[in-house]
């Protein structure tokens, strides 16, 4: 990039410069440029579409700088979320800043607190340094609203050349962005050798879209230049240009399509061969009966974060250092997705974000990688476009979603299919109250009664509704890998990440225990030469990257402890934490020659035990003085080992609205009063 350059923002013109720190933008804004909010509040765009890094972002006028209080996360999405009028939420928030002037940067907006009495506000000139950020390896990785891709960001009169010696009939496919004023127009080029091969203007868009773009190079050595024309203060980016030969159809001439689906907080008795009722989730019943079905599946921890950092990386929660709210998924950790990629596979995540997201490391090995909102419409769109975008390379695709996560949402027609066999009287909020109050009833160990007995009872039926409307959601996905071949000629995996309780022991929802109501998982792996049958080997998370990897022909990965499910026979211990201390309480288990012993935090100490083949529901504790002594001698080097971090550990990177959405699903942090 030039030291420095000169770009227009609405008619003002927008000063570039580099610099160790990145690329840093300067604009001046007049009165022209703030619309009044009212009670001294004006409000601007930001250029760039608010694609800064916000942390080092400076407003300045006659010489001196404004303050940025700072803001709570919800305040955060309060501000953020706000139209041009200022409600009464939004009045009531501001007033609580009392020394002005100062300013709030949300998404594209910044916010301007002024004395009421200002009829006007005065020239001020906002700064901040843009996040075009980078990944591993120095590769190019860019954040674009619910995307994160690798690729090549570039503003106005840029460009980037590479030398490439494409063969006959070689295309190169990408996909672009470009994020701005929508009044004004973004304008990329494609040259080849000098030669303009491909061509596109239209206008910027506010929120990230992506666009296809397909072209075909002559062959030989030559130089491929992608640029942006113009001089509008717009961001674009050129998202992982792939070289590669025409599309043939030929399904068998590249390895295997895998698709990993993942109901977060399912239980594994939703489903009929689980022992679940066979009307509650048809679609999934249907992939189950024609799959290889692992019906003694646990999670390595009954919360999402740990569970599914475990399951990328093939290591137990304390091997890879994520056991509480605040870690994420190691940068050294070597993931699923980046084996994949490594191996040649278009890796592409669809998530519901939350822990499933950027912050907490997940987008690592993959070059595609969308999170948002709990939205089954934005999901299937966004799935069915990842298949439409076929470029020659198998695909790694992994979908992930809170569905059946709190709070439990069911859609209409679940409803009223299901309503005589689920019936449910209260409102979700009311019966969250009704547990609330009645919460330090609970003994556990036991099973609940009396009042919170009835209320978890109904609160279950809100839970079973709602995992039946993840199974219509999935049932659609489920046609759309159909259409696509997948289905029969790819590898098709359904499993969660961690069940939910409903006072079966003294405890509720997840993270809390590690009973087999959270512990459990389904396990259904659908691939062309796997016979539809279950399997009652022992098995774990863990063991999805060497499985997986196993299906589709491509050499594992050393470090991955687990075993592949297919090719072993083997039955080692499989051990489930609860990660999170709760009420002071912080369990393990180990499942075992068929017997499930749950212990303390540092496994010394047996507190349960059940025989799981003849008492699967863990309704009768075996256990006694000297129980454990001899599982504890066993295994008392394979738990310590366990314990032992194998990469070291990294915090989450979160911002105000990241923990809003935590909010929502009901995390607030890691506490021992919780």
């Amino acid at each position: 990039m030039e030291e420095s350059a000169q770009l227009d923002w609405h008619g003002h013109p927008v000063s570039l410069s580099s610099g160790p720190v990145g690329t840093r933008y300067s604009v001046s804004l007049d009165a022209k440029s703030w619309a009044s909010l009212g009670q001294g509040v004006w409000r601007a765009a930001r250029p760039f579409g608010g694609l800064a890094r916000g942390t080092d972002s400076t407003l300045v006028g006659g010489g001196k700088p404004l303050r940025q209080p700072k803001l709570k996360a919800k305040e955060h999405q309060q501000v953020a979320l706000q139209e041009l009028e200022l409600n009464d939420e939004l009045h009531a928030l501001l007033k609580t800043i009392k020394k002005r002037p100062a300013f709030l940067l949300a998404g594209p907006w910044v916010y301007l607190l002024l004395e009421k009495a200002t009829p006007e506000p005065p020239p001020l000139a906002l700064s901040e340094t843009l996040d075009l950020g980078t990944g591993k390896s120095g590769a190019w990785r860019v954040d674009l609203g619910p995307y994160s891709a690798e690729g090549l960001p570039l503003l106005a009169s840029q460009s980037a050349s590479f030398e490439i010696a494409p063969i006959r009939g070689s295309v190169l496919r990408a996909r672009w962005v470009a994020v701005g004023d929508p009044a004004q127009d973004a304008h990329v080029r494609v040259l080849w050798n000098g030669e303009v091969v491909f061509e596109e203007q239209r206008p910027f868009d506010a929120v990230p879209q992506p666009r296809s773009l397909e072209v075909s190079l002559a062959e030989g050595r030559g130089l491929l230049t992608l640029e942006v024309l113009g001089t509008q203060a717009g961001f674009t980016a050129f998202l992982k240009p792939v070289l590669s030969p025409p599309l043939d159809g030929d399904a068998s001439s590249t390895p295997r399509d895998v698709v990993l689906l993942l109901a977060d907080t399912f239980r594994a008795d939703n489903l009929e061969a689980w022992g679940g009722d066979p009307d509650l989730c048809p679609q999934l019943n249907e992939l189950a009966a024609k799959g290889l079905r692992y019906i003694n599946t646990r999670a390595p921890a009954t919360w999402t974060l740990p569970s599914q950092a475990a399951m990328f990386s093939g290591l137990y929660p304390p091997q890879v250092s994520v056991r509480l709210y605040k870690d994420r998924l190691p940068d050294e950790a070597w993931t699923m997705a980046e084996h994949f990629q490594r191996a040649g596979y278009r890796t592409v995540a669809i998530t519901d974000g939350g822990f499933v997201g950027r912050p907490f490391g997940f987008a690592q090995g993959f070059e595609w990688f969308e999170e948002g909102e709990v939205d089954v419409p934005r999901m299937l769109s966004s799935v069915q476009r990842e298949l439409d975008a076929d470029d020659g390379r198998p695909l790694f695709l992994f979908v992930q979603s809170y569905r059946a996560h709190k709070p439990y949402r069911v859609d209409d027609l679940t409803g009223a299919r299901l309503a005589q066999t689920y019936p449910v009287k209260r409102s979700f909020e009311e019966l969250q109250k009704a547990i609330a109050r009645d919460y330090k009833t609970l003994e556990r160990g036991a099973r609940a009664s009396g009042a919170i007995g009835s209320t978890l009872d109904e609160y279950e039926s809100w839970y079973r509704l709602a995992s039946a409307s993840l199974d219509l959601a999935f049932g659609s996905m489920l046609d759309s890998l159909e259409e696509a071949g997948i289905l029969e000629n790819g590898v098709v995996v359904f499993t969660s990440d961690h069940g939910e309780s409903f006072g079966e022991h003294g405890v509720f929802e997840h993270g809390q225990g590690v009973w087999d109501e959270e512990a459990a998982v389904p396990l259904i792996l659908h691939a062309p030469g796997l016979s539809s049958r279950d399997d009652a080997s022992p098995a774990s998370l863990v063991d999805l990257p060497r499985t997986l990897t196993g299906l589709a022909g491509i050499e594992i990965h050393s470090d991955w402890i687990g075993r592949d499910l297919c090719q072993s026979s083997d039955e080692p211990p499989i051990v489930s934490y609860q990660s999170r201390p709760w009420d002071k309480n912080l369990d393990m288990a180990v499942v075992h020659r068929g017997r499930k012993w749950i212990l303390d935090a540092e496994g010394r100490q047996v507190l349960h035990l059940y025989d799981v083949e003849q008492d699967p529901k863990e309704l009768v504790d075996l256990n006694g003085p000297g129980s454990g002594k001899a599982l504890l001698g066993e295994l008392r080097a394979l738990l310590e080992s366990l314990d032992e971090p194998i990469v070291s550990g990294q915090a989450a990177r979160m911002t105000a609205a990241d923990q809003v959405q935590l909010d929502a699903l009901g995390y607030t942090g890691d506490s021992d009063e919780e």
